[in-house]
């Protein structure tokens, strides 16, 4: 649990009042699809090296040396040449009968769709695992401001609109965003992508939120864990939330740096921290309830009359 004082600069930021509406980066906040999609190119990396690029006479590739749980296990935030060497490796493949070039337009060429199959493929136990979020706090929190606090949640991201919408509908994510409208806005819509506000701004209209005189959304929080969100958050006048889950531990200090250079109100180590800053706010502003004092009764005797008293005859 976060210190009282850190508690407190929510309370302070939003001036007291409940926030109209949080929203959240996706990719990289709240849910990782780089472990997703190493996931379907190790599969199909595999069935290519088995039934298409073997070069004849190199022994068959056996199915379980290059598979998805080897992928998630070891290059999870990895990149393309990592993945490529480590195939070579594992399948003796030599770069001249399967170059770099060729893996690279091989991913290139086959990316979104196979994003999309290993969204796609997610079942409901899957899903009640949680797989592909980064933190498992996720849903308590959304279902925290949702159903609690009573504050419109949205997702905004610079993906585009079929994997962003996959993925929030595939993990549950959008089960949060649906109070009047479907709020998950993508970057491949009609505005400018993040660091520009207009995302951010789509994301408030779309939960009936209405900006200042300055177009501006000063009691709105914007959740995300990149430079580009704190600065989507400046610009669109939004109070700027980072969190570091994300990162390697080792790496958390650099982008604490980087997100307080680009405008970052508050930080937050991990997403369970904000939630419990969320809850420390919500318990901040529920009215003193103070107990009703009952008048004290006074009883008096009955009078008793001074006179001669009065004797039968």
């Amino acid at each position: 649990m976060f210190k009282l004082p850190e508690q407190s600069k929510l309370f302070e930021l939003l001036r007291g009042r409940k926030p109209d509406g949080v929203f959240f980066d996706l990719d990289g906040t709240l849910f990782e699809r780089e472990n997703m999609l190493h996931e379907a190119i190790a599969q199909e990396v595999r069935h290519a090296i088995e039934y298409h690029i073997r070069p004849q006479g190199l022994r068959r590739v056996h199915p379980h040396q290059v598979d998805a749980a080897y992928f998630i296990e070891h290059f999870s935030g990895a990149g393309i040449r990592d993945i490529y060497g480590n195939i070579l490796e594992k399948t003796g493949i030599s770069k001249e009968h399967y170059s770099y070039n060729q893996f690279s337009q091989f991913v290139g060429q086959n990316l979104d769709r196979l994003l999309q199959e290993a969204q796609e493929g997610l079942s409901e136990p899957a899903k009640e695992q949680g797989v592909g979020l980064l933190t498992s706090c996720a849903y308590d929190t959304l279902d925290f401001i949702r159903n609690i606090m009573d504050v419109p949640v949205g997702l905004g991201s610079n993906g585009s609109c079929l994997n962003i919408s996959l993925i929030a509908d595939c993990t549950g994510l959008s089960d949060f965003c649906c109070r009047d409208a479907y709020n998950v806005v993508s970057g491949d819509s009609d505005f400018a992508p993040k660091p520009a506000p207009d995302m951010l701004a789509r994301l408030a209209k779309n939960a009936d939120i209405k900006p200042d005189q300055n177009q501006k959304y000063p009691y709105s929080l914007f959740t995300g864990n990149a430079p580009s969100d704190m600065r989507a958050a400046k610009a669109a006048g939004m109070i700027a939330v980072g969190i570091l889950e994300a990162a390697k531990p080792e790496d958390r200090g650099i982008l604490h740096k980087s997100l307080k250079k680009a405008g970052a109100d508050i930080i937050f180590e991990r997403m369970d921290n904000f939630y419990d800053a969320l809850i420390a706010l919500h318990q901040q502003l529920q009215p003193v309830v103070r107990p009703v004092r009952s008048e004290p009764v006074y009883t008096f005797p009955v009078p008793v009359s001074i006179g001669t008293p009065a004797y039968e005859a």
